[in-house]
């Protein structure tokens, strides 16, 4: 990557206007603002892709992408109404409904639980428990570092046990370079930016799905107001998002570059890479037979139930379907991407 760490972390709004022509002057498009998770990354080139090819200005959509540092935040931010609808960790969406949150999953992204650590060959952590009496660095409002109770419940040792450190959505990779922490929390798909930070021979990558904690990934979520009052809003926005996504896993090259036009820290070879891990937690025989973002009642049940075991909150949740609706998503086929998991 040729961008420096403070380039990647530049704050990236990308607004879209009014649809053209007669229509313009005759009917407003409707604005959704829409929050993602972290920095722009490639995974939201999807978003980005539905942008350059007027796939929401064909919806009659004028959506505003907003950058993120954690899902936390955007959590917060789709909470209090300062976003529509945004990207974050399902776990994390979760734990905010429980504590009173006025927001529900409308779409998945991810598949497969994306959650990693990430440290070097020279700490000698090898497995989860290693981590005990080590220093982690992560953002306050990262979901991983949310979730890490959960986590250290799995494997049987206390959470406080480890010592965190906070870190901005971008200062992780180079403080696990120098040394000022022994560990990262980041998805398996921030591969490319850690081995770049570190050396690829140095990295070591620790899922948690391998290590008791398979949980849903990443998903769509929004405000239950904007849910009630602009129901057909947010079945439009999931149509062309979907459809945006349908692009990037065809072509993710031009996917890319569309993401560049409004994210110029975007390296193409980089990004490439990130993306094919990406894919990998979405190449999954559930989008194949039932379609992109496509919500598995089970594996939902399984994620809440894990949550509601590790993770304290003000109230329970009776039944795990109350936390996402499957009446906005329209079916859009799973494109060609390899072998489905």
């Amino acid at each position: 990557m040729h961008q420096s760490i403070a380039q990647v972390a530049m704050a990236v709004i990308v607004s879209f206007g009014a649809a053209s022509g007669a229509l313009a002057a005759t009917v407003k498009p409707d604005v959704v603002n829409f929050s993602l998770n972290w920095f722009p990354l490639a995974d939201h080139a999807a978003y980005y892709s539905a942008v350059s090819l007027g796939y929401y200005e064909k919806e009659g959509l004028a959506v505003n992408i907003l950058q993120g540092s954690g899902s936390g935040a955007s959590v917060r931010r789709v909470d209090i109404g300062q976003a529509d609808c945004g990207i974050a960790d399902t776990p994390v969406i979760v734990n905010g409904i429980r504590n009173g949150a006025d927001i529900k999953i409308v779409a998945m992204e991810f598949d497969h639980s994306p959650d990693a650590v990430w440290t070097t060959k020279k700490t000698g952590i090898s497995n989860v428990k290693d981590l005990i009496g080590n220093t982690v660095g992560a953002s306050p409002d990262d979901s991983e570092r949310i979730l890490f109770p959960a986590l250290a419940a799995a494997n049987g040792f206390d959470p406080a046990a480890v010592n965190f450190v906070s870190v901005t959505a971008t200062g992780n990779y180079a403080m696990l370079a120098s040394g000022g922490v022994d560990a990262i929390f980041d998805f398996t798909t921030g591969a490319p930016f850690v081995e770049q930070a570190v050396g690829k021979d140095n990295a070591v990558g620790i899922p948690w799905s391998s290590n008791g904690l398979d949980l849903y990934g990443l998903a769509i979520f929004c405000n239950n107001d904007t849910i009630a009052k602009r129901p057909d809003v947010v079945k439009r926005f999931l149509a062309a998002s979907l459809k945006g996504w349908q692009f990037a896993i065809t072509d993710t090259q031009k996917a890319l570059e569309a993401e560049r036009e409004f994210a110029p820290q975007v390296d193409i070879p980089t990004y490439t890479a990130n993306f094919a891990l990406a894919l990998k937690l979405m190449c999954t025989r559930r989008y194949k037979d039932n379609g992109l973002g496509y919500v598995d009642p089970t594996k939902m049940a399984d994620t809440v139930s894990v949550i509601q075991k590790y993770m304290p909150a003000k109230v329970s949740i009776t039944d795990p379907a109350s936390v996402y609706t499957a009446n906005l998503l329209t079916k859009l086929d799973l494109p060609e991407c390899g072998p489905l998991t």
